[in-house]
């Protein structure tokens, strides 16, 4: 044995055993070190998990690296809340949690209109006790900038109940500056015999300490601001509310205190109520540092004028001035559109990105690592086309057969009318006021008319004026 151990120690490198190998994490400086981790980690989480086991310096230099900005999903919500130390929370900066129904175990957005399983309704009761148990640990993330809860699409019947989300705005610590809250509608309001108040008064009472805030949820009402006397909201640079919720409703005005179902106001669009309520209080100074304010929210097409668009109206409460994006839908259960953008191009995409697209940067955009931050706001009129793929349809190919044959039927007849009369018939309209609730008509140009099949023909004088 003793010439065994002997023989094994010669395969031993010599310098190995006179002078050890530096250590690699004495090689860098500590700053060196973390931008190292930083790329790393924006590469892969996996990676980066790799490397903080090196040694115990890498460990503690990583791991605030790697806890920076957090991004929980239908998938590592519930590990998460259950494993996760809140003694690390300090060193979470952004807080994001995506629920969507790819993800959630719900039938697939494509079929909206498949059976129901047990699996939904047990599903949103574990999401319910998971939000419950991360408002719990939110206390501890002293240092947490940025906090988002964003919903898809779900198909379920059975809702997400308010009071978890009201749980979460009143566990947040005060060093939060960005919040955002998007449920796309799929939150309701429950009495809870422990829920000591409404939403809305909840988003109030954080308000001052925000300097950007996104809002998108079921019901609105107008003292989630207060009254023009007693609210302010000192820091607050950015607000935007999209008001747009399902295809064919709004969000609804919501009622302070719990209340049963025949008492609430769901024919009573927010828009019209929270609207003159903003102007009041940016007249009254309520928003001192405000740099953007913007309403959003889709009129659709009543159908009692064929010339009728829908569009994508976006509110600019600040400046007093409204955009119209008009866009047309595809047939039959498809939910893509096309969309009118201010430069005159027409844009293809989902319909739900017209929402989006609407937004631009006046949005949220997402980071590479999936955690969502305020973009730079800009003038609606001078947005970029993110999210839609251009139609690149020279208007001598929109005219051949092919072309007919593969656009819808509507969106072949607004290109047709404008081949022939030579300009566009459908326009982004920009007006002064956020007030009025104008439809979005085709024009119709000077010296032509509609015949019986409302096709434009030219105007022939016959002693009348034209139409």
């Amino acid at each position: 044995m003793a010439s065994s151990n002997c023989n094994t120690s010669h395969t031993i490198p010599q310098h190995s055993r006179s002078t050890p190998q530096e250590p690699a994490s004495s090689r860098f400086s500590l700053e060196e070190l973390e931008e190292i981790l930083k790329h790393v980690r924006q590469n892969s989480a996996t990676d980066l998990l790799n490397c903080l086991v090196t040694c115990q310096a890498w460990l503690d230099i990583g791991y605030p690296v790697l806890c920076r900005d957090v991004v929980l999903t239908s998938t590592n919500l519930q590990p998460f809340v259950n494993t996760f130390g809140v003694r690390h929370g300090k060193h979470i900066r952004s807080l994001t949690v995506h629920i969507s129904g790819s993800t959630a175990g719900f039938s697939s957005p494509t079929a909206p209109f498949g059976p129901l399983t047990l699996s939904s309704f047990a599903d949103i009761g574990r999401y319910t006790r998971d939000f419950e148990r991360l408002a719990a640990m939110l206390p501890h993330f002293g240092n947490l900038q940025t906090f988002s809860t964003l919903w898809g699409t779900l198909n379920t019947a059975r809702p997400m109940p308010r009071y978890s989300l009201n749980a979460l705005v009143l566990n947040l610590p005060i060093s939060v500056k960005n919040l955002e809250i998007d449920t796309a509608g799929h939150d309701r309001f429950y009495h809870h015999p422990t829920e000591p108040q409404h939403l809305c008064l909840s988003l109030r009472g954080v308000l001052p300490q925000l300097r950007n805030l996104r809002l998108r949820v079921k019901e609105l009402c107008p003292c989630l601001f207060g009254g023009c006397n007693d609210f302010s909201a000192p820091n607050l640079e950015r607000l935007l509310i999209n008001v747009e919720i399902f295809s064919y409703y709004s969000a609804a005005v919501c009622h302070p205190n719990p209340y049963p179902v025949h008492e609430a106001f769901p024919n009573t669009e927010a828009r019209g109520v929270l609207l003159p309520h903003l102007q009041s209080l940016l007249r009254s100074g309520a928003f001192p540092k405000i740099k953007e304010l913007f309403v959003l929210d889709q009129r659709r097409r009543a159908g009692l004028d064929w010339r009728e668009y829908s569009a994508v109206v976006v509110r600019d409460v600040l400046r007093d001035m409204t955009t119209s994006l008009p866009y047309l839908s595809a047939p039959a259960f498809s939910d893509a559109c096309m969309i009118r953008a201010p430069d005159g191009r027409d844009l293809w995409g989902p319909e739900a990105a017209s929402r989006d697209f609407a937004e631009g940067e006046a949005g949220w955009i997402t980071t590479s690592k999936g955690s969502r931050f305020p973009g730079h706001v800009k003038f609606i009129h001078t947005k970029l086309n993110d999210g839609y793929k251009v139609l690149d349809l020279p208007w001598t190919r929109v005219d051949s057969f092919a072309e007919r044959q593969t656009s819808p039927l509507r969106i072949w007849g607004l290109w047709k009318q404008e081949l022939q009369v030579g300009m566009q018939l459908l326009e982004v309209q920009i007006r002064d006021g956020v007030l009025e609730d104008l439809a979005h008509l085709e024009k119709l140009p000077s010296g032509w008319q509609y015949d019986d099949t409302r096709e434009l023909v030219p105007w022939i004088p016959t002693g009348g004026q034209q139409p």
